[in-house]
């Protein structure tokens, strides 16, 4: 498919791609190399049932220390797991380039700044948390006095909140991507930069996404076995969609 560039000012720009024309991209890129996507997904998706269950094995919920002992533990996988996961985006930000692309790659966060991601997962929580915390707390207070007019203001807020996360996610989509690339940027930089890049491109990503809804139904109705090949597919337009934002394809 041919890029559409136009000149202004001595300069090139690469005209925006469509939700198809990515997810075209992503299908003519991944012909031939889902495997390779798929075993490394299965083998995050592996080592984070082994160790829950191990956590079981270990800590019994049969009291208040052991079930506090279980949840720290599972926030501490939880935090190592996002860096494998950020070694699984790596590898389709690799491929996506024509870059060397391995199974090694799901290790890349490891040593590179762990602690960036860490911190850019930890801050995103927080902010959705705070986003939806205040129509929680209306609803629970409402249930609690019986107060029906507090209920709807709650669910009101709630709501609310939602739109206002929706769009949190939306300005700071690019933020893990922009790590990936250059690693020894600073979280409070990274946020600032995916803020700049997404004005504009938004609405274009949320379209983007929820155009994958009617897929991840019918893979459901595949007891899940269609995650598979959806995930890989999701993952290398998103990534197609992050380097149209660059001007790189």
């Amino acid at each position: 498919m041919r890029n559409l560039k136009f000149i202004l000012k001595d300069k090139v720009y690469i005209m925006k791609k469509s939700s198809s024309e990515l997810k075209y991209m992503a299908k003519e890129r991944l012909l031939g190399h889902y495997g390779l996507f798929i075993g490394a997904g299965l083998l995050i998706g592996g080592i984070s049932v082994v160790v829950s269950l191990a956590l079981n094995m270990v800590f019994p919920l049969n009291n208040t220390v052991s079930m506090t002992l279980y949840f720290i533990s599972s926030l501490i996988v939880g935090l190592l797991s996002s860096l494998l996961i950020m070694g699984y985006l790596k590898m389709f930000l690799n491929f996506s380039r024509g870059q060397e692309t391995h199974l090694g790659t799901l290790g890349f966060a490891f040593s590179n700044q762990p602690d960036r991601v860490i911190l850019l997962m930890l801050l995103m929580a927080l902010l959705m948390l705070l986003c939806v915390l205040p129509g929680i707390l209306l609803i629970l207070a409402a249930n609690f006095m019986h107060v029906i007019a507090m209920s709807a203001l709650g669910i009101f807020v709630l709501l609310t909140g939602c739109v206002i996360a929706i769009i949190l996610a939306l300005n700071y989509a690019l933020a893990m991507l922009l790590y990936l690339d250059a690693p020894e940027k600073g979280v409070i930089q990274l946020m600032r930069e995916s803020r700049q890049l997404m004005k504009g491109n938004r609405v274009r990503f949320f379209y983007l996404q929820i155009s994958f809804f009617g897929l991840i139904l019918l893979s459901l109705l595949t007891c899940y076995i269609g995650m598979l090949w959806l995930i890989p597919y999701m993952q290398m337009t998103s990534v197609l969609f992050y380097r149209n934002v660059l001007q790189e394809i």
